[in-house]
């Protein structure tokens, strides 16, 4: 309840808000006397930092009038904190560290609390920001490029990122300005570090996840990317006109010395696509870019030699061209995807888990890609793929294949963007992967095999059973006789899973069941195996678990449709009746249960 929850926040706010600023500012006053000691200065730090995290909570919501009113002794206290040093290793860390230091959570904590105001309170806090913006340009360039000082740099870019979005913006109109954030910030933290290549080497789930699914909103290189978006919003002419020499200056690096310089290219690579796009989505990738940026001219420049390697590039830099390919995928002319696609099946065979696994999901992104039947944008009407059966048709059985062989590697065994891949690879093929059926069909039944008694990783089994049913739509629809070859291969994955009550699986074992017995045509006998198997499928332990309802019921409904004569058994009907009780003592299944009444009342015979 908003109400309640504005009440009780009140009333707190009014019990300690003058005694919080007392004690900050009486904090503040000792803390010169304190700064010859190391113990003195840690336990008033410490007490600061939970105060200006207090603040924060008390602000977040609306601005109390005390704290308005009272908004430039606060803002004395945060500027002494953010001019302040010390040569305490136990204040300001040393460079062997990785937790942030205490003076760097004090100054994190006041970065947040500029945020919220510079993006709540503009006309309150507008007239201290220049002193502010002076603090923290201070702080940026005075950091190492350390990991214990990421958090710090990360906020600290991102009062500048809010200001330039704000009505404040003015503060970076001229040149010197915009040139300044570039050199000092911008490419500074946009530096491919020695612990993000152990990452790379070491960690590559992690790598993927800080670099493409945007876990990484702490890192340095999100937050000098947003910075330049953010300054793009106001000036986004004269900044692409600031910053592409720069781009161009770090290419000219790299060329010079590819081996030696490959880190300037990844900067220029980060640099170009935070220039470049103006709007984004998950699904589409870069859906509005920057029209002064030749996106495609760049990319047949210096992307495409690296991934077709003409030029000697590292493995992190064709993971970055890798990454620039999916992003820019709706700008690219379909005239390159034959090429992309070629190359990225090459590497998979790479043994790095960010590289095969950034040539997976560059794969799969490419075939998701849709326009209009008439060409241009998705938007335009009657999109449909871009990349279709009939282009995919000659790389089929070499992606595939090669996609199969990465879940061989140790550590990629369970990777759900190769399985991803899999799944968009047998979309779009649809009919055109049944020469090659019996193969993907025992890779399946093999790696479900090898993952349904230890199920760890919920993304990759999902994607497991969707290639599975995509694979049965493809072929069973058009030509029925390939059930029973999937009955066959499953059924022994299906027993298991149902018999050891594997929980994560189960849903997904009910629904492909269905799904087949949905498929056989009218008249033809259910085998023997769905009879056996049945029994099982009526115990209510089941049904104990909410999400086994949906795809149990269905089964059971199939089941007594396709099989009437075996449903009206006594042994079968009365445990059937038993389920349906079951079901219609809970108002979550009462649905399923009349819809296996209904299937009672229809198939059945009624004598």
């Amino acid at each position: 309840n908003t109400d309640f929850f504005n009440g009780k926040l009140g009333l707190i706010r009014h019990g300690i808000q003058g005694p919080h600023l007392e004690l900050t500012a009486y904090l503040g006053a000792n803390l010169q006397g304190a700064a010859a000691s190391a113990d003195n200065l840690k336990f008033i730090l410490n007490c600061l930092n939970y105060s200006f995290k207090i603040f924060y909570d008390l602000v977040s919501v609306d601005l109390p009038e005390y704290y308005e009113d009272h908004l430039t002794e606060w803002c004395a206290e945060f500027h002494r904190y953010l001019t302040f040093t010390s040569q305490f290793p136990e204040i300001i860390g040393d460079e062997d560290d990785t937790k942030p230091p205490l003076l760097a959570n004090v100054q994190t904590s006041i970065c947040n609390n500029l945020i919220v105001f510079i993006q709540k309170y503009e006309e309150e806090i507008s007239k201290h920001l220049q002193q502010f913006v002076g603090d923290v340009w201070t702080i940026l360039l005075s950091l190492s490029n350390g990991e214990r000082h990421d958090r710090l740099a990360s906020s600290a870019m991102s009062v500048l990122t809010n200001i330039a979005t704000s009505v404040n913006h003015a503060m970076f109109e001229t040149d010197n300005a915009l040139k300044s954030i570039c050199e000092n910030i911008v490419i500074k933290n946009l530096e491919f570090r020695e612990m993000d290549k152990d990452l790379f080497r070491d960690n590559g789930l992690e790598y993927i996840r800080r670099d493409i699914e945007g876990s990484d909103t702490d890192t340095r290189r999100r937050a000098a990317c947003e910075v330049v978006t953010g300054l793009r919003k106001s000036y986004e002419e004269r900044v692409t006109k600031i910053f592409a020499p720069y781009i161009n200056a770090l290419l000219e690096q790299y060329n010079k010395d590819w081996k030696k310089n490959w880190k300037s290219k990844d900067a220029a690579l980060y640099l170009l696509s935070a220039l470049a796009i103006s709007g984004s989505t998950e699904s589409r990738g870069a859906t509005n870019t920057n029209a002064l940026i030749p996106i495609v001219e760049f990319f047949a420049q210096h992307v495409l030699p690296e991934l077709t390697g003409k030029l000697g590039s590292s493995l992190i830099i064709k993971a970055d061209c890798l990454k620039f390919t999916t992003t820019f995928r709706q700008q690219l002319p379909k005239e390159s995807y034959s090429t992309l696609i070629t190359v990225c099946i090459e590497l998979l065979k790479v043994s790095n888990f960010v590289v095969h696994s950034y040539a997976a999901i560059c794969i799969d992104k490419l075939l998701s890609v849709r326009e209009s039947a008439v060409g241009g944008a998705e938007n335009s009407g009657n999109p449909v793929m871009r990349f279709q059966n009939n282009d995919l048709k000659p790389f089929l059985q070499p992606a595939l294949a090669g996609l199969f062989a990465v879940l061989t590697q140790e550590a990629s065994k369970e990777n759900n963007y190769v399985m991803s891949a899999i799944t968009r690879v047998l979309v779009v093929a649809s009919g055109d992967v049944a020469p090659f059926a019996t193969e993907v069909l025992n890779q399946i039944q093999a790696k479900m095999g090898q993952v349904y008694k230890n199920p760890s990783n919920p993304e990759f089994n999902h994607q497991l059973f969707e290639s599975l049913a995509v694979l049965i739509r493809s072929l069973c629809v058009a030509n029925a006789s390939f059930i029973s070859s999937f009955e066959t291969a499953l059924f022994p994955i299906f027993n298991g899973v149902v018999s050891e009550e594997i929980t994560e699986f189960a849903p997904y074992v009910f629904q492909i069941l269905s799904y087949l017995l949905e498929l056989r045509p009218a008249g033809v006998s259910v085998p023997a195996l769905y009879t056996q198997l049945m029994p099982k499928l009526l115990k209510h332990d089941l049904y104990a678990i909410q999400g086994n309802i949906p795809p149990l019921s269905r089964l059971l409904c199939s089941y007594i449709e396709k099989d009437p004569i075996t449903a009206c058994e006594v042994t079968f009907l009365q445990p059937l009746l038993g389920v349906f009780l079951f079901l219609l003592s809970s108002s979550i299944s009462e649905k399923q249960a009349f819809e296996l009444l209904t299937s009672i009342s229809l198939s059945i015979p009624p004598e």
